[in-house]
């Protein structure tokens, strides 16, 4: 049980601080209503259905069809929210921070994307001309797709034991004495934008045989895709907002006053993962269709 940072008694024995690791053991539950029972009682974990998640969404579409030309469209606005998603039964004593109120670690789901879309076109040059400018200019397929995707929550670990419980899963405090929420700060979002130029040849007339040209552009603009590695790292937020954090991760350091020492500070030596940047793919295909 955190017992705050100033002077108690415990079974007796004063203290300066009455949080620490000195008397992790006095201050447990079991210890505090019959202590002489309490010490032959080891690791106590409860598994309870206590938890909970709540997803709200809203999803458009929208398709256009005309003359060569097909355009799809989807968006979708979302909101997930709720306690720590777990995928065993932990044995660890490691589970919510206040086991009296899990509700204290509520935050945005682990998966949660506020905002979701997706663009594609196709265009179909069509016939033009004859012979070899004919050719040259008729069936062309030119597709594309954009995404875009809000980042994923980012919940904030100092590695330590900040509130002297005796668990290393605690996030630093925003004020004195007050964690940050789960899941509070947010990664880079992410864009996509992909290419495909078709050239396809019919082979001596016939609509059987057909030589297919192809050019694809993965990420066309060139995008710096990064984003801050989700595994293995714990971010020191301590004295940092939201605000500031986006500010950090998306470049504007000058903004907040944020410097080099700063980054160094939150991210502990960690590094960043750099996605796909401009990659060009050709292909060639062959295609034979014989008729029944």
């Amino acid at each position: 049980v955190f017992m705050g940072l100033g002077p108690c008694t415990l079974l007796g024995v004063n203290y300066p601080v009455c949080s620490t690791n000195a008397n992790l053991n006095q201050r447990r539950k079991l210890n505090q209503i019959n202590p002489s029972e309490a010490a032959k009682i080891g690791a106590l974990d409860l598994n309870s259905d206590v938890g909970f998640q709540k997803y709200k969404g809203m999803k458009l579409s929208a398709q256009r069809r005309g003359a060569g030309i097909v355009v799809n469209g989807s968006y979708t606005l979302s909101k997930c929210y709720g306690t720590t998603t777990t995928t065993s039964f932990n044995q660890t004593s490691a589970g919510y921070t206040n086991p009296d109120n899990p509700r204290f670690d509520a935050g945005p789901c682990d998966q949660d994307r506020t905002h979701l879309g997706t663009l594609t076109t196709g265009y179909q040059v069509p016939h033009v001309g004859t012979g070899a400018l004919g050719a040259l200019a008729s069936n062309w397929r030119i597709t594309g797709i954009f995404n875009g995707r809000s980042g994923l929550p980012i919940n904030p670990r100092t590695g330590s034991d900040t509130n002297q419980d005796g668990v290393n899963n605690d996030r630093p405090f925003s004020a004195p004495g007050v964690p940050f929420g789960r899941n509070s700060f947010r990664n880079l979002a992410i864009y996509g934008d992909d290419l495909r130029v078709q050239k396809s040849f019919h082979l001596k007339k016939s609509e059987a045989k057909k030589l297919v040209l192809s050019a694809e552009f993965f990420n066309l603009f060139n995008r710096e895709l990064t984003e801050l590695r989700e595994l293995g790292f714990n971010l020191d937020l301590t004295g940092f907002s939201p605000e500031e954090w986006d500010a950090l991760i998306n470049g504007d350091e000058a903004k907040d006053g944020l410097t080099d020492d700063d980054a160094a500070l939150i991210f502990a030596g960690e590094g960043w993962h750099r996605g796909v940047v401009g990659i060009v793919a050709f292909n060639v295909f062959f295609f034979y269709s014989k008729s029944a």
